[in-house]
């Protein structure tokens, strides 16, 4: 028998031995029941953005990585069926936990996970018993389906490799090498069934932390760099008070003084009749998740994507404070990890209040106790700048107002208020919390009125989807409701303007600096237009962002 010959009965006989049989029928299967289960419609979306724009360069690129994504899958199941009895458990645990993650992902958000995901977990404070809750939003018991699939074939396969410990390394290394690539060289917007999504994510954090992507520089080589500095400083205190309030997911038009038929803001209400707000309703968001917005806000940032990562290199508004002659005081009701900005801000922060500071009280009051601190500051000293980031009403929102459901889990065994549950009662379940806790924050803050000589812009980091498309997601996705925030300024004397201006996010930077009186021409940044000069002639199509601030997705508001 020749060499030739016996090479193509080894390779015949490799591609129709019991291992590789069984994984080509299990990829086509899982393929198939992740499309009709987890449709994904980002990878769709960057197919259809080449095809219509005759890109075909790209359109090709796309299908490779995707088809890429799937081998590599493919070469796991493969190499898995094929092991020794003793690393077939090790493959098992692995595909077990990687799909049970990413079917969560999908249950909560409506889509695998992605880099964001990964930013958040390692940058975002969370309260930890919400954090212990919000676990329970993420199982999917449809995960059960493939993992039982998987477990059972593996126990019927066949080993077919000698060197399958040499197999496992040379997996590992192909899964790093080939996302790590994707990573550097492209936006990652290409379809991977849920394993190969999750290798994806885990390995494109560290490539674009450290090595950066064709596009911009390491993402931590400019985290670590200090930002640029405001070139005015004021050689006076400064004699006014700026409040600066961030809700957590509140939606602008579930608000009454936008014209919501539940009464939700009673004070607010009482306050816009006595002419004491300047109100611009149904404003737009930077994003829709809070670890994206919050540093928009923050640095006035507004182009996007940010490939350089500007928002680490821009200065932000506690700076500009500082400059300005104000104390600086922030607020957070939720966590007591720093994560707004970056390591270097704290010193810019000033008076620092966490969420522990705050006492041994329920969560639902601890926008309350802010009010009440911050109420005391203003009565007492004048120049301070204070930003309050409230606890506000994120899910779940039994956790924002008293009820016998408060503190308990978000699981099956509740499924009349699980993610799951019906888009009114949802509804319902936030107007109460929404009432409860805004009510509980500015009848507290404004129990006398607005204090003297003091300026204060509410709204919130994003809004909530609340079922309106049937999303089951609540925010950081493309529906246009997670974008919906309320935009106003309140004081006891409001200035004449134009709030038919259709506003966003981005006017709020440049308002609080107009507000800090800090000279125009001292700003260095290009920043969107201030509310203060803004008039309805002015108003442009809105839009938001989705994704990672350097992979962001624009996507039309009005």
């Amino acid at each position: 028998m020749t060499d030739a010959v016996s090479e193509n009965r080894i390779s015949r006989n490799l591609f129709l031995s019991n291992p590789f049989v069984l994984a080509a029928a299990f990829l086509i299967a899982l393929v198939v029941f992740e499309y009709f289960f987890f449709f994904w419609s980002y990878p769709w979306l960057t197919f259809l953005r080449h095809w219509e724009a005759a890109n075909y360069s790209r359109l090709l690129i796309f299908c490779g990585l995707s088809l890429g994504s799937t081998f590599l899958l493919f070469a796991f199941v493969w190499a898995a069926f094929s092991a020794r009895a003793m690393l077939k458990p090790v493959y098992f645990v692995l595909f077990s936990i990687v799909v049970a993650v990413e079917y969560g992902y999908y249950f909560a958000f409506r889509r695998f996970s992605t880099l964001i995901d990964f930013a958040t977990a390692m940058f975002t404070g969370v309260d930890l018993q919400m954090a212990n809750e919000a676990m329970y939003a993420y199982i999917n018991w449809l995960a059960l389906i493939p993992i039982f699939c998987f477990g059972i074939l593996l126990m019927v396969s066949r080993r077919t490799v000698r060197r399958d410990f040499a197999v496992l390394a040379l997996l590992v290394a192909a899964f790093i090498s080939c996302f790590a690539a994707s990573t550097y060289f492209t936006s990652n917007q290409y379809y991977a069934p849920s394993f190969s999504n999750f290798a994806r994510t885990a390995i494109s954090y560290p490539t674009g932390w450290y090595l950066g992507t064709v596009n911009g520089p390491p993402q931590g080589l400019v985290y670590a760099a200090p930002r640029a500095s405001p070139s005015y400083s004021s050689d006076d205190s400064a004699t006014n008070n700026i409040v600066f309030i961030v809700d957590e997911s509140v939606r602008g038009d579930r608000l009454s003084i936008n014209g919501h038929t539940r009464p939700t803001t009673p004070t607010l209400d009482e306050l816009s009749r006595k002419g004491s707000i300047a109100n611009w309703g149904i404003a737009v968001s930077g994003t829709t998740c809070s670890h994206t917005s919050n540093p928009l806000l923050l640095t006035g940032l507004t182009e996007l994507p940010d490939m350089r990562f500007e928002v680490y290199r821009w200065p932000t508004i506690f700076q500009y404070a500082v400059a300005s002659g104000y104390k600086t005081h922030y607020f957070d009701a939720h966590t007591d990890v720093q994560w707004l900005g970056k390591a270097s801000d704290i010193s810019t922060y000033g008076s620092w209040t966490k969420a522990s500071d705050l006492g041994e009280i329920p969560r639902y009051e601890r926008d309350a106790e802010i009010a009440r601190r911050v109420k005391a500051i203003l009565e007492t000293s004048t120049g301070n700048f204070i930003w309050v980031h409230k606890y506000g009403v994120h899910l779940r929102y039994e956790n924002s107002f008293p009820n016998d459901l408060y503190g308990r889990s978000l699981d099956k065994s509740n499924a009349e208020y699980d993610l799951a549950q019906p888009g009114e009662a949802l509804r319902d379940s936030y107007d109460q919390a929404l009432a409860y806790n805004l009510e509980s924050f500015f009848s507290t803050l404004f129990a006398n009125g607005p204090t003297a000589n003091t300026t204060y812009i509410y709204t919130s980091d994003h809004g909530q989807s609340l079922r309106d498309s049937g999303e089951v997601s609540s925010h950081c996705n493309d529906s246009r409701s997670a974008a919906i925030v309320p935009l106003m300024m309140i004081g006891e004397k409001i200035p004449s303007l134009d709030t038919q201006f259709k506003a966003s996010h981005a006017n709020i930077f440049a308002t609080l600096l107009d507000l800090m009186n800090y000279p125009e021409s001292e700003r260095e940044f290009q920043y969107r237009k201030s509310l203060l000069k803004a008039t309805a002639s002015d108003s442009q199509p809105r839009f938001f962002y989705t994704e990672q601030l350097h992979l962001a997705q624009k996507h039309a508001f009005d």
